[in-house]
């Protein structure tokens, strides 16, 4: 999940109930916040390598591709969570 504010924790929440586990959170913008625990789980440098099969969903409010910008070169790979109001999230 990339992102730490409380959007991040909305879409962490989506996440698992997709059925995706939420392994930590990738800091974008406040490099203090990497390796502390927000959330209940670990946060980690955008440029740390990626684990084998990893994937990342942008949970950051602003431009989507600037974050991807930022993401793409250290090998993370996007995965899309949608949530539909009134329904369960689902994998896109």
């Amino acid at each position: 999940m990339a992102g730490t504010g409380s959007f991040a924790l909305e879409v962490v929440e989506y996440a698992r109930g997709a059925g995706f586990t939420v392994a930590g959170l990738i800091e974008l913008i406040d490099p203090a916040r990497v390796g502390t625990e927000v959330h209940g789980l670990p946060v980690r440098s955008a440029d740390d390598p990626p684990a084998r099969g990893a994937l990342a969903v942008v949970g950051a409010g602003g431009d989507r591709l600037a974050h991807w910008a930022v993401l793409d070169p250290h090998g993370w790979r996007p995965a899309t969570v949608v949530h539909r109001p009134g329904g369960s999230p689902h994998r896109a």
